[in-house]
């Protein structure tokens, strides 16, 4: 991505901007908004690029969460592997504010539904809601399996294109 794109070429998805926007306004007030987390699978390498993507498109400001850099010769499979420090990045989240409900927002072309789910089943009561965006056909069956475990709970969950 870094060889090809860059973070003026890329463009959000319809309404992301403005939803963005709202969750980080949602229940309080402009002087102090909903902490905001961009937690990925992607290394520390991607971060200027996405610093400038949040910034150009007046995404709501927050912090990136990151994995280690790959060396060399896995640089090519960017963001396809260690997902499990994904959930353990996004659990150190929900420990350190207890307190606060949380909105979770990602897609199925990859781990994002096995993580959230699991994420639902541990701390049922710090999430809100659950977003995942259907960018494929070819996993829905998987996906939605998934989900079906965790569509009864407390929190919502939104399947959308």
């Amino acid at each position: 991505m870094l060889l090809t794109r860059n973070a003026h070429s890329r463009k959000p998805f319809d309404g992301v901007v403005k939803h963005y926007q709202a969750l980080q306004l949602a229940q309080t007030t402009y002087d102090k908004p909903n902490p905001f987390f961009y937690v990925s699978s992607s290394e520390w390498n991607l971060y200027d690029f996405i610093r400038k993507f949040i910034e150009k498109n007046a995404m709501p400001d927050g912090i990136c969460l990151l994995n280690q850099i790959q060396n060399l010769s896995n640089v090519f499979k960017s963001g396809q592997k260690n997902h499990a420090s994904k959930f353990a990045r996004i659990v150190r989240i929900l420990e350190a504010y207890p307190t606060q409900r949380f909105v979770l927002l990602g897609d199925d072309s990859q781990h994002d539904p096995y993580i959230y789910s699991s994420l639902v089943k541990n701390f049922p009561e710090l999430i809100s809601c659950v977003y995942i965006r259907c960018v494929g056909r070819r996993r829905k069956q998987a996906v939605m399996v998934e989900l079906d475990q965790v569509s009864g709970r407390d929190p919502c969950l939104l399947l959308f294109r």
